[in-house]
């Protein structure tokens, strides 16, 4: 098992990508189903550097925010 943690924008890994829209540049780490989602970059200044716990099922196309029954 690895250390899951949120690359910077200039880091590359073929496990990481980088998510962009209109007001935030966000970047995501993936392992085994866990994952780990940080705010880069952003309109307002409160939320750069945010890290949000995840699970992640690409294979039903879905990532959403951890909750205690997730790993029970």
């Amino acid at each position: 098992m690895r250390i899951i943690s949120p690359p910077e924008l200039t880091d590359f890994s073929e496990t990481s990508i980088t998510i962009q829209d209109a007001s935030m540049v966000r970047t995501l780490d993936v392992y085994d189903g866990m994952a780990k989602w940080a705010i880069k970059k952003a309109c307002g200044p409160r939320t750069i550097g945010k890290i949000t716990k995840c699970v992640a099922d690409f294979n039903n196309g879905m990532i959403k925010e951890q909750r205690d029954i997730d790993y029970v």
